[in-house]
């Protein structure tokens, strides 16, 4: 469990490098460093698992509980985000979906929180399935990042001297872009192992948002309009799905067998 720990809350790390260094053989680093890492711990995840097979996690109730009350606040705080974007940009039916997420999310907890101890005994689950997707995430995610390392350089010079022909500066935001790739990888290891519907959501938002910032990373018209597009899916997508867990939370649904 440990590791499962580890897989969620170290690409945080070389998140929060990413945004604190600069220069970009710091970044490269970094990046390079913190890739390596995460794709030799999902490797040895999937070994340990192979020799144990499938099995649940134990977390202290009052730690599962806490993490809980954390999910909740940053499924309200990601909410907030959306919303905040969609006044700024003016984006009607953006802000009306973020009303209604804001209010399914604030529901959803006030029905899970309060849930018996022995829902929420058990958050952490590995079986085939979850584990192929953690070294999916693991190994391709992290080679992602660090091809955006010197994909986002040569970026950053073609928008430097697009903005000189125009007279302008463009600015630096390398250092968000990966950052937010990190963090997505972060929420990804929640949602393939998660077995606590409050985690399981929270980590859905958080790829949700971070796809948003990262489409509309350039801020051109071009690039809003399709960071408003993808969060219009993804939060339609995401009220269905909401929808769908409050069901089998009301429903108290059996947990099928995934071994």
């Amino acid at each position: 469990m440990t590791l499962l720990y580890f897989l969620t809350l170290f690409p945080l790390v070389p998140a929060l490098g990413m945004l604190l260094t600069r220069g970009d053989r710091a970044r490269d680093a970094v990046g390079l460093v913190g890739s390596g890492i995460i794709m030799a711990v999902t490797v040895v995840v999937a070994v340990l698992f192979f020799c144990a097979g499938s099995q649940s996690f134990e977390v202290a109730p009052g730690t599962s509980r806490m993490l809980s009350i954390i999910s909740s606040v940053i499924d309200v705080i990601l909410c907030a985000v959306i919303l905040y974007n969609a006044r700024k940009c003016r984006s009607k039916l953006t802000a009306v979906l973020g009303v209604m997420q804001l209010v399914g999310s604030v529901v959803f907890a006030a029905m899970t929180l309060p849930a018996a101890e022995v829902v929420t005994a058990t958050p952490l689950y590995l079986d085939y399935m979850s584990v192929i997707m953690v070294l999916a995430v693991g190994i391709v995610g992290s080679l992602i990042c660090v091809y955006a390392l010197g994909y986002m350089k040569d970026f950053q010079v073609h928008d430097e001297h697009e903005a000189a022909l125009r007279g302008r500066t463009a600015p630096d935001r390398r250092p968000r872009f990966p950052a937010l790739m990190f963090l997505f990888l972060s929420a990804m290891f929640v949602i393939v192992t998660s077995d606590n519907l409050e985690w399981l959501f929270c980590g859905w938002e958080i790829t949700t948002v971070c796809s948003f910032l990262m489409i509309g990373y350039t801020r051109t018209p071009e690039a809003i309009k399709n960071a408003f597009t993808q969060i219009i899916l993804n939060m339609l997508g995401g009220i269905a799905f909401l929808a769908g867990l409050m069901y089998l939370h009301v429903n108290g649904m059996p947990r099928p067998s995934r071994a």
